[in-house]
This record gives C-alpha cells, structure tokens and sequence, in this order.
C-alpha cells in the first residue's frame, strides 16, 4: 500500500471514531468538551462556523505546564540586547493612585548585599559603583550610578558656583584640613570680634612662617629705614636700632664736634622770660634733689661758670646764743668731713664784754683752738660796750666766716659774766 493510501486511511478511521464518540448534540446551544479529560466546557451553537462559539486559549510550554502559574511564569519575548530597544519590551507606565514601589526589602538591608543569593526578598535598592580608580564621565541628560567606596561610602565632593567640584580633607583626628597659607584679603577688617580667640588658643608654632603674607617670614632680612617690607623685616630693623641705641646710651657718647642742637626752654607756648619762669622737677641721679641730693649744676655768662657759695647750695640750720658767765661755749657741733659756713651771726651783751669766735675740739673748743673771727683769745676777738653787739651777714646766701678745718667745733669766749644773746645760722659742708 502507497504512503498516500494508508494516510487517508488513518484519516478516515480517526473522523470516524470522532464522530461515533461524539455525544448528541441538541438543535442549538448544547455543549461541546473543550479537552478528553477535563470537565470545563463552552456552549455550542450550530448556526457557528466551524462548530464553535468564543474558544478558550489555554497556553502551555514545551514540557507541557500550563502557561501563567507560578510553575511557568509569562515571557515577554524580544529581549534585546544592552542598550538596544527591541519589540516585545515591557514598559510601566506611572500612575498617581497605583501601589508604591519599594526600593528596599523590609527584611533584608541593602548592606548584607555582596552576592547574587543575598537579595533574597529584596523588591529594589539604591545601587552605586565601586571605583576607586578613575570613573569615566557621564553624559549630558543621562543616568548613572553614583560612586562609591568599597565600604559602602558615597563619595562626595564640593561643588561651587562655577561648577568646579572640590574635594575636602580630614586628618586622623577628624579635623577638616585648610590650605596652609590664607589668600590675601580673605579674612576681612574686624571679621573677628574682640575676645573670640580665648589666650593659648593658637599653640607655639601653629601659625607656619609666612603663612601671613604681610607679616612675611621670620627668617626676614631687616628692612632699610624708611623702606618697605614685611612687619617682620620692620620689627628686626626696630630691634637693630634699640640695640644701638641701648648701647650708645649706656656707654659714654663718643666726642664729636657736630653740634646737637640749640635747645629754647619755653613756659606753655611762650618763651621764658621775668614774668614767664620754668617750673621744673630737677634730678640729680634718680632722685629728686634735696639737701642730700643736690644738683651739680652751675650758672653761666658764656664765659666762666658761677660757684654757689655752700650757704646758697645748701639747706640753712639755726641756733640761739645765750650765754651769762665768763666761759668758753659751744655753739655748732661738729659735722664729719665738713666745714662750718656761719651765713648770718647776730650778737649783742648788756655789760661790756669781749668775745672770741674760735674752732677746735674736744667738745669745747680746748684742742686745737684755732681763731675763726680774731684770735683765740677773748682778748683777741670783738670787744663789746654796754649794750653794745655784732651783727654780720652778706644777703643771707653768702657765708661770712667759716672754720678752716673739717669735723670741729664752733666756740664762743666770753670774758665777762654778763648776758650775751644772739643768734647764728650756718651750713656745713665740705
């Protein structure tokens, strides 16, 4: 028998078997088995082409599963390929009432992620690239991953208004480093009020030289006088002068012939005159003058200099004289290494009497007697009437008379007992 033959054969002996097998069919609407063993059926209706009546599609793969279960999920096919749409894509079109989509599993965080098994339950995740090499540019309008670190830390830098990108760093003890040197002008006048920095807040040696260009180095050269540089180079052109200076004033000023200047005293604004005096405070030394401490300087005529006599140089003492009997006393105690100037003496007796001036020691004159106004003798001194007496002085600030030695006594001999009263200013002095 031909192929042909036992083809139509087959065919025959199946139609036949379909149609004897086939239940009953009513006029219209009966029902027709969808498949041999399930139990679904649709309506069936003779007047439909073909017999039936809005079929059922049921899908199933290649092994035999039914298409859209949990054992066989759908395929949308036309993958394409990386960066090539392709037919078939699936798309999700946004809507304002649909369900949120979640970014990250509420059991698993994204940063136990570090194989393909560890995103059991995860829906979606922020993701970033790990590059710590050189990340290649993205371009204008497109998305990208941000950069990341291999712990997991987003990379961040500083954008300013330029559009430049600057990076900032830290050091091991989290400070945020700055550049070693300030521009310029950037820290403005009074933009740190006063007190701000408390005392030692700025530690020896943290402000690096030159790191303020106006201050300049301290390593700089001394500037010229008059000339310009860094504070740094004025302050050691200062501290050069103050040393010469120093040393110039506390050593003798070398001789010269230049003149150092005419020097005008004036009073307020007016120069001095009778009714225009100085007032000044004199020092001798570092002390302010006084009777201890008297001033060396003398008045001149251009010429010669004027000698103050030691009863204007010095601070006058006074002593009364009473005497009633014929006796040698003592009027002025010695003083040692000086001399006794008597500026002012005034003597006057009421019988006559006479009367020796006289110096020596011993308390009363008895050693050493030398005369100061005469003889040593009473006989030899000024002779008195009754009521007769001595007054000698020169102004008040010229000594009269005076003892020849130093550190002796100033007597006076009477030969008479009869009152003698006076009086004597004096000074000693070398």
């Amino acid at each position: 028998m031909s192929r042909s033959i036992r083809v139509l054969v087959a065919l025959a002996v199946g139609l036949s078997g379909l149609v004897l097998s086939a239940p009953a069919l009513a006029a219209d609407n009966s029902t027709l088995p969808v498949c041999g063993s399930c139990a679904a059926s649709e309506t069936f209706a003779n007047k439909d082409i073909g017999g039936v009546k809005f079929p059922k599609h049921i899908l199933h793969n290649g092994s035999g599963t039914e298409v859209g279960t949990s054992a066989a999920e759908l395929f949308v096919g036309g993958r394409g390929t990386a960066g090539s749409a392709a037919g078939g894509v699936l798309t999700v079109q946004g809507v304002a009432s649909m369900t949120p989509l979640f970014m990250q599993s509420s059991t698993v965080p994204v940063v136990t992620m570090n194989s393909a098994s560890a995103n059991s339950g995860l829906n979606a995740a922020m993701a970033g690239v790990f590059d710590d090499t050189s990340p290649t540019a993205i371009t204008e309008n497109s998305f990208g991953f941000l950069r990341m670190s291999a712990n997991r830390n987003l990379y961040g830098t500083i954008r300013d208004a330029a559009g430049n990108e600057r990076g900032a760093n830290v050091d091991s003890s989290n400070r945020l480093t700055t550049a070693a040197s300030l521009v310029s002008g950037s820290v403005a006048s009074g933009a740190y009020a006063s007190g701000s920095f408390a005392s030692g807040a700025f530690a020896s040696g943290s402000v690096a030289s030159g790191a303020m260009v106006d201050l300049g180095a301290i390593a700089d050269a001394a500037s010229t006088a008059g000339g310009t540089g860094s504070v740094n180079a004025k302050l050691r052109l200062m501290t050069t002068q103050l040393d010469t200076l120093n040393s110039n004033v506390t050593s003798a000023i070398p001789a010269g012939t230049n003149l150092i200047g005419d020097v005008n005293l004036r009073q307020g604004s007016s120069a001095l005159s009778t009714t225009n005096g100085i007032y000044a405070n004199l020092l001798q030394g570092n002390a302010v003058l006084s009777a201890s401490n008297p001033t060396f300087m003398r008045e001149v005529d251009g010429t010669r200099s004027r000698i103050l006599d030691p009863c204007e140089a010095n601070v006058q003492s006074y002593a009364p004289i009473s005497i009633t009997t014929a006796t040698t006393t003592r009027i002025v105690s010695p003083s040692a290494s000086n001399k006794t100037y008597i500026c002012a003496l005034f003597l006057t007796s009421a019988a006559a009497d006479n009367v020796g001036i006289v110096e020596g020691t011993g308390g009363t004159c008895g050693t050493g007697t030398a005369g100061v106004v005469g003889g040593t003798t009473a006989a030899n001194g000024p002779n008195f009437a009754a009521n007769g007496g001595l007054m000698a002085q020169a102004g008040g600030k010229t000594a009269v008379f005076q003892t020849a030695g130093t550190n002796v006594d100033l007597c006076l001999i009477t030969s008479a007992a009869t009152p003698l009263a006076g009086g004597i200013k004096y000074v000693q002095a070398p």
